[in-house]
C-alpha cells in the first residue's frame, strides 16, 4: 500500500521518534513479517536522499521499503529490499530532473527506473543503474 508523503521531514521525525517499533510487525525470526512503506528502517543516507528529492522536486509517494524474502527478478539473489536497504517511490515532480539529481548523489548506489513511473534507489555495495 502506497501513501503520499507530504512533508517527508515530518515523517522522518515521526519514524525516528517511534524507532524500530515502527518498522513493522516482527516474526519469531526477528524480521518484519510483511511488506512495508515505513521509512524508519531505511539507512540514514537513503532517508536523507529521499528528503532532498522532496525538498527540491516536491512530494513523493513511497511504494515499498522492506519486503522480507524479496529477490531480484530472474536471478534469485537477495534484493536490497529484503533488509530494508532500498526504497521505491513515485515522484510528483520532474522525473528527468530527479533522475539526474540521483545519478550524481553519492548516497545512492542503485538507481532503477521503471516504465510505470516509479523510481528505485538503494544503498547497495556498488553503483548500478537500470531501466525496466
Amino acid at each position: 500500500m502506497a501513501f503520499p508523503v507530504r512533508t517527508l521531514s515530518a515523517a522522518l521525525i515521526l519514524a525516528a521518534a517511534l524507532g524500530p517499533a515502527f518498522a513493522g510487525p516482527k516474526s519469531k525470526s526477528g524480521s518484519a513479517g510483511s511488506s512495508s512503506t515505513s521509512l524508519a528502517c531505511l539507512p540514514p543516507e537513503l532517508r536523507s536522499a529521499l528528503a532532498d528529492v522532496e525538498q527540491k522536486f516536491g512530494a513523493v509517494t513511497v511504494i515499498s521499503t522492506h519486503r522480507p524474502g524479496a529477490v531480484i527478478a530472474g536471478t534469485g539473489r537477495p534484493s536490497q529490499h529484503r533488509d530494508c536497504g532500498a526504497v521505491d517511490f513515485r515522484p510528483s515532480g520532474n522525473r528527468r530532473a530527479i533522475v539526474a539529481f540521483l545519478r550524481n548523489d553519492p548516497r545512492v548506489k542503485g538507481l532503477g527506473l521503471y516504465r510505470s513511473g516509479h523510481i528505485h534507489i538503494d544503498a547497495g555495495p556498488y553503483r548500478v543503474t537500470w531501466n525496466k
